[in-house]
């Protein structure tokens, strides 16, 4: 598959309103995936996430871990416009542009939802080149994937789900990755969503070392009230709340970005 690079930025332009609304529902593909990652990174001191869209994932991110600093990445610029806007902070900044632009920049960890099948088979090997020059030593790469067998699926019974570009995202691709980063696959496993084995997981990291799984208690508190109210005064410190309700997540979109934007929001739900 080949599409030209400004027709894939006008593409998520055009939906980057439907992704934000998106954020106010639960997603179960976002939900599995997060469960994975969270419970395989420890305490990262700079996150990246690679097609990050509007950035609710990327705030997520920086709520759950608010010691790291976090960088939101994706080609869209009106996705980066909302971004900055809405879930902007001293600790989360959102960038618009490819990941070569940030090379060197060394991230513990690099977080990929949803994405890798979305780089066009002959910009892989650049892609995974760039992930390389921009992770630091002992880094992390987590990724989510629809599986081949669910992308032929959705071509044929659901074609308006494919987007501009949708590749085949296999193990020797991962295997792929794994060479051209230095790294090695510590995680792979298919999960089942909506059909059976229709998404999979990976991890990949240091050569030589076991990551010990961090521990995510279920009865961590719940503080997303005060989170909100903290919000609503326009203080952004101490906000660690991944639970805010979908009244909460629209009180948050209408400070930031106004009672019209967030009327024409609403008419997507």
């Amino acid at each position: 598959m080949s599409t030209d690079k400004q027709s894939v930025k006008n593409y998520y332009d055009d939906v980057a309103l439907r992704k934000l609304s998106s954020f106010l529902k639960p997603n179960l593909r976002v939900e599995s995936a997060w469960a994975t990652l969270i419970g395989s990174i420890g305490k990262p001191r700079r996150i990246l996430e690679v097609g990050c869209g509007v950035g609710d994932i990327t705030f997520r991110l920086s709520r759950h871990f608010p010691n790291a600093d976090v960088t939101g990445l994706d080609i869209s610029p009106r996705s980066i416009e909302i971004a900055n806007k809405v879930f902007g902070g001293s600790k989360l900044n959102f960038v618009a542009g490819e990941i070569n632009a940030l090379a060197e920049k060394e991230f513990d960890v690099v977080v990929m939802m949803d994405v890798f099948e979305h780089i066009d088979n002959n910009d892989r090997e650049g892609f995974m080149c760039s992930i390389r020059d921009c992770i630091a030593t002992g880094a992390f790469v987590f990724g989510s994937c629809p599986t081949p067998e669910f992308l032929a699926w959705l071509k044929v019974n659901s074609p308006q789900h494919i987007q501009p570009i949708d590749e085949d995202i296999t193990i020797d691709v991962i295997a792929d990755l794994a060479r051209v980063t230095g790294l090695r696959l510590i995680m792979y496993k298919t999960v089942s969503i909506w059909f059976s084995g229709d998404y999979f997981h990976f991890l990949l990291g240091p050569q030589h070392s076991i990551k010990p799984l961090a521990v995510v208690s279920s009865k961590q508190p719940n503080r997303f009230k005060e989170g909100v109210k903290m919000i609503l005064r326009g203080n952004k410190k101490n906000i660690h709340s991944n639970d805010l309700t979908a009244e909460d997540k629209l009180a948050l979109i209408r400070l930031r970005m106004g009672d019209e934007f967030t009327r024409e929001l609403q008419k997507l739900l």
